[in-house]
């Protein structure tokens, strides 16, 4: 499984890997390993890999990092499925993206949103960024960077409500180095 955490390494906040997989390791999850430093912790589990007990592994692991750390973190956690699924997705055929110069960014939500909420979400997308919904995975490329997208990104939050955002690149290169 993977543990992708929001707001590592940022706002002030720095957390070293080897603390994040010592408190993975206090939780009695094996072989935890922490990839980049933005918060993606691959680690096993004897957890059964149903959407219940993931949603109690996210909030045991965002309690003790809060308890740790001394703040709250957004926990979403994907299956080894999962992530090689995200990371072999190109939501986007090559016409939709002539023209597009920026990277692919994979927003993870932690409840799939409901028919009406993915309307709502979807109506974010403009010809300069593009949107595509795949259950709790939000695809987002837009023209440039994503300093200069028009994106809403306050009504994005409030819309999928927890959530955290990475690159494509990150989920494929994690992929390729510990789920391949």
């Amino acid at each position: 499984m993977v543990a992708f955490l929001r707001g590592m390494n940022v706002g002030g906040h720095r957390v070293k890997n080897p603390e994040l997989e010592a408190i993975f390791t206090d939780l009695g999850l094996d072989d935890a390993t922490g990839y980049l430093a933005s918060g993606n912790v691959v680690f096993d589990t004897d957890t059964a890999p149903t959407a219940p007990k993931i949603a109690g592994l996210e909030l045991r692991i965002a309690t003790a990092l809060e308890r740790t750390l001394g703040y709250g973190v957004p926990t979403m956690i994907r299956t080894a499925e999962q992530v090689r699924s995200i990371a072999s997705t190109e939501p986007f055929d090559e016409t939709a993206r002539a023209g597009f110069e920026g990277k692919l960014q994979t927003l993870l939500v932690r409840d799939e949103p409901d028919a009406d909420t993915a309307s709502e979400l979807l109506a974010l997308a403009t010809d300069d960024d593009l949107l595509h919904l795949d259950g709790r995975t939000l695809f987002w490329l837009p023209r440039g960077g994503l300093l200069e997208s028009a994106l809403e990104l306050t009504a994005l939050d409030r819309i999928v409500g927890v959530a955290t955002m990475r690159t494509a690149n990150t989920m494929q290169r994690l992929t390729k180095k510990f789920l391949g």
